[in-house]
Parts: C-alpha cells; sequence; structure tokens
C-alpha cells in the first residue's frame, strides 16, 4: 500500500435511493462512506450515486420490466479515471452496462471491481414483483465479463459471474463505535437483536426459544429479556409471534434506532444476536456488518451461520445448531456465565479482537492491493 497519490483518480459507484439520508436512511449508508473514506487515504476517490441521474419514479408492474430494459443514465460523463469501484446495484440493468462501456473506451486501463454484498443472493427474490427484479438481474449479469474486472465478495467463491473473485471482509470504523456500558445485574440477561428483519435473520427461532424457556424456568434461573431494534419484511410477524406466545413482558420491539437511542439499548446488553437463519436462503459464511458492531461494542455473540472473521474456537461467539429448531436459551445463559464475573475484562478483550479483525483497512486491503498493482 502507498500513501495517496492525487495522480490516480478513483470514482466509487453506489444505487442507493435513501444515501442522502445518511444513517437514518439505511445503515448501509455508514459502510459506505467507510469505505469511500478509506480509498480517499490512498488516491482521489469521488463518490456517485447513480440513482440521482435516473428517470427513476412509481412504476406499475406492467411497466416495470421496460423501464428496466431501457431506462436511461442522464447528464452523467465519467472521463480520466483509473479506478471505479460499485456497490451492486439490484438488479443489474442495461444503462448501467452502457456507462461502464464508455468508461472503459474512454480508458481501456481502468480497472473496474464491481463488490456484491451477499452471494448467492437469487433466493432472497421471493415476491413476484422482486422475482422481476432478479430475471433482468439474471440477463443482464451474463454480459459483465468483458466491462467489469473482478468482482469483490464477501463469500469464498473463486469466480462470479465468470469472472475471477477477490475475497473482503465487512469491516466497520471501530472508533465510531462505543464500548457499551453494561454491568452485570443479578438475576438478569438481556439480549439484543439489531436488523433490517427478514426471514433470513431467523429470529422466529429465538423467540420459541424464550416461550420455551418461561415455561419451565424456575425461580433460581434468571430473567432473560430480548431488545429487538429494527424494522423489516417480517416485524410484524415478530410482533404477532410474541404476543401469541405472551411475551410481550420479555421482548421489546424499538423500531429503527440510530446514534445515542442505539447507544442506550445497547448499553443494557449482555449478549448480542447474530443471523440465526442465513441457512434458509443458502448462505453458511455470515459477513454481516452487525456482527463487526457486536464486537466493537464488546459484546459476546451468538450465531447460527459461521462468522467469517471469527476463529475456530473464539470463547466469545456461541454457535447454536444452523437449522430451525428453537434457540435452547439455557445454553445461551451457560455460554453466558462461563465468560466469568470480570466483564469489564470481557469486553476490553473483543474490543481489541474487533480493532485487529473488523477494520475497514483489514477487510479491504485485497481491493486497495489489487488498485495499486500496475
Amino acid at each position: 500500500m502507498t500513501h495517496k497519490d492525487l495522480k490516480k483518480k478513483g470514482v466509487y459507484l453506489i444505487y442507493e435511493p435513501n444515501y442522502a439520508l445518511g444513517e437514518q436512511g439505511h445503515g448501509i449508508n455508514k459502510k459506505i462512506n467507510q469505505q469511500l473514506s478509506l480509498f480517499n487515504q490512498f488516491h482521489d476517490f469521488q463518490l456517485i450515486n447513480i440513482f440521482d441521474y435516473m428517470n427513476e419514479s412509481k412504476i406499475k408492474l406492467i411497466k416495470l420490466i421496460s423501464w428496466l430494459l431501457n431506462n436511461q443514465i442522464k447528464n452523467l460523463n465519467i472521463k480520466n479515471v483509473d479506478y471505479i469501484y460499485i456497490r451492486k446495484p439490484i438488479p443489474l440493468q442495461k444503462s448501467f452496462l452502457e456507462l461502464l462501456k464508455a468508461i472503459r473506451k474512454n480508458n481501456p486501463k481502468v480497472k473496474i471491481v464491481m463488490e456484491i454484498p451477499t452471494y448467492p443472493y437469487d433466493d432472497e427474490f421471493t415476491t413476484f414483483r422482486t422475482k422481476i427484479l432478479l430475471s433482468v438481474d439474471k440477463l443482464f449479469r451474463k454480459k459483465v465479463k468483458n466491462i467489469i474486472d473482478k468482482i469483490s465478495t464477501y463469500s469464498e467463491h473463486k469466480t462470479i459471474f465468470s469472472l475471477p473473485a477477490i475475497q473482503v471482509f465487512n469491516g466497520i470504523d471501530c472508533n465510531t463505535v462505543p464500548l457499551v456500558k453494561t454491568t452485570k445485574v443479578k438475576d438478569e440477561i438481556r439480549l439484543i437483536a439489531v436488523a433490517q428483519f427478514a426471514t433470513w435473520h431467523g429470529y422466529d427461532r429465538l423467540i420459541k426459544g424464550v416461550a420455551n424457556y418461561y415455561l419451565t424456568k424456575t425461580h433460581q434461573q434468571p430473567n432473560l429479556y430480548v431488545d429487538m431494534v429494527g424494522d423489516g419484511s417480517v416485524l410484524e410477524e415478530y410482533k404477532t409471534l410474541v404476543k401469541e406466545l405472551n411475551l410481550e413482558k420479555y421482548i421489546v420491539f424499538y423500531g429503527k434506532c440510530h446514534g445515542d437511542k442505539l447507544t442506550q439499548i445497547f448499553d443494557q446488553a449482555d449478549i448480542a444476536i447474530g443471523s440465526l437463519g442465513s441457512h434458509r436462503i443458502n448462505i453458511f459464511i455470515s459477513s454481516q456488518l452487525k456482527s463487526r458492531e457486536y464486537l466493537a461494542r464488546g459484546l459476546p455473540i451468538v450465531s447460527s451461520t459461521k462468522i467469517d472473521i471469527i476463529p475456530n474456537g473464539f470463547k466469545y461467539c456461541l454457535y447454536v445448531p444452523e437449522n430451525e429448531s428453537d434457540v435452547d436459551i439455557q445454553v445461551l445463559i451457560n455460554f453466558y456465565c462461563d465468560l466469568g464475573n470480570d466483564y469489564e475484562k470481557t469486553k476490553v478483550e473483543i474490543r481489541k479482537f474487533a480493532e485487529s479483525y473488523c477494520s475497514m483497512e483489514y477487510g479491504m486491503r485485497s481491493v486497495i492491493e489489487y488498485f495499486a498493482k500496475d
């Protein structure tokens, strides 16, 4: 890696309707900004949101395919750049690929890398409308081979869309994430789950596990609470399940939270819950940003999906079965109790791990090195 060379210029292309809203729009905006900041440590990078250059409005379903095939990116002309980094739009579209062709025609030596945040991703498209998007994506993904140089992926795939893959890791700026202030409370354990709730998070398994726990709980066992932060497509299903199982006293829904409010909720947490259902969409390695934030805040993690940066035997991570069984809450409690009573030491050790393995520079170093090659 070299110091920033202003003679080398790059563009970070995104397609994010809510980017202008910052963190309030979507947590992924924070990641985009941190990646951009990292790229600018080495080169002169500009961020361009393709969404701002497209005539997009509410489109009736019957016109959607025609729009996807024929829409145009207007008034955008990118010249004299050395690097293009793309956060893959869903779906890939003709106009987007034509833009990349024009950039490459202007500069045949430009290096173009496209990041795919989740791969494979086809099983995430479950509704009729999203399956239309997927069909268009499948059409144009076949055409990227001669336009894009490499795919950056959080998976272990060596090739994607017939292109060589670069392995990256999701990273965060740990300096922006405060350590939790939690202190152990006798006879009480609090879990926290933060997500844009979807079926692959699998928190229905957790909710049912909490119900099972309280059916047989004795006075000697601690009370257990779950703070669920976020919204998403299955939020109402979760709320209905909690109500049906009479768990309103123990499972609290906060909706989307950011900044100080989110930190306040984290500050009462003892254990953070990662993905419990990624196997439902055939994802068996997790690189989700929330696992990085959990670690940076100093919280032990429970997950069913293997977390990419966590080594085998890491004592601050508990893996529960990767299936549809209800989560065994007593196993979680035993895991927590086995960490010992020096919770301040536990938090600091987890944070140190995050600072070593969750940084944005560590996660993106393969892309930085690729750009630096002659």
